[in-house]
């Protein structure tokens, strides 16, 4: 009761409007979300990293790259409701990315990563770290979040057709199952740490980006390092992070590594 009441002072006092359209109730309309809702892609591998997936093309001034801003910096903790809308209704092509034994066409190319294997995967879920000084600044890592929203949605049976169009390195639909099992994963925290304290990646160049984050990961779990792991963060750019996590993880033992963002820039 406390609680609604306090949550309804707040949305008198500090209406949220969307940032897209600006219409007043939420931070991203049904509307305007449906606009963006064919920009799912699966991206084949690279270097260190197996395959990736993300929801949304990064653009800085865009409606998602306003949001994310706002989730991390503006401490508007309540657009967390707004990923677990957007994952929601995306569960197929989620699932698509960590399926096992469903056959995926990316970019008119069969995709046999893991299918025929006889037992389910587990796989394990990694946010990419925070250093703990800047997590203490924000107050949370939202790797941790969005991984968390990412695992409730690959361990609740789906039942929904495969996405109709998407684009880039997209997923194209034929094949996927209507009621696949529930994929199997788990969240795992402190194995793969941040240590050291790095600048922040967002106006770094290409080159910069990968000098600055070159040695800052470790792996402090149990060796070796799962076989099957899913690196998930807020956006992907330039892949450095990803790329140097899962060049420590390889060194450690994993096998395949894939990566889930909610935009790729």
């Amino acid at each position: 009761m406390l609680a609604a009441s306090a949550r309804w002072f707040k949305d008198i006092l500090f209406p949220v409007s969307c940032v897209d359209c600006g219409v007043e109730g939420e931070w991203w309309c049904k509307l305007c979300r449906a606009k963006h809702q064919n920009e799912c892609a699966l991206w084949p591998a690279d270097a260190h990293l197996d395959r990736g997936a993300s929801f949304f093309v990064y653009e800085e001034n865009g409606p998602v790259g306003r949001l994310i801003k706002q989730f991390k910096y503006g401490f508007a903790k309540d657009i967390k409701n707004v990923f677990e809308k957007i994952i929601s209704e995306k569960k197929g092509f989620l699932r698509s990315l960590c399926s096992v034994g469903t056959i995926i066409s990316v970019a008119g190319s069969i995709v046999p990563d893991l299918v025929g294997a006889v037992e389910p995967i587990c796989w394990s879920v990694l946010p990419v770290p925070l250093h703990p000084r800047r997590e203490r600044e924000r107050g949370f890592n939202q790797a941790k979040v969005l991984a968390k929203i990412f695992l409730d949605s690959l361990n609740t049976p789906p039942c929904i057709p495969p996405p109709e169009t998407s684009s880039g390195q997209a997923l194209k639909g034929e094949g996927l199952t209507q009621n696949p099992p529930p994929i199997r994963g788990r969240i795992e925290e402190g194995v793969l740490v941040r240590t050291r304290y790095t600048p922040h990646q967002a106006r770094l160049s290409k080159e910069e980006r990968t000098q600055n984050v070159a040695g800052a990961f470790a792996w402090k779990g149990p060796a070796p390092a799962p076989a099957y792991v899913l690196l998930v963060d807020d956006v992907y750019t330039t892949g450095a992070t990803m790329q140097e996590c899962a060049r420590v993880l390889k060194a450690a033992g994993a096998q395949k590594i894939y990566w889930l963002t909610l935009a790729r820039g």
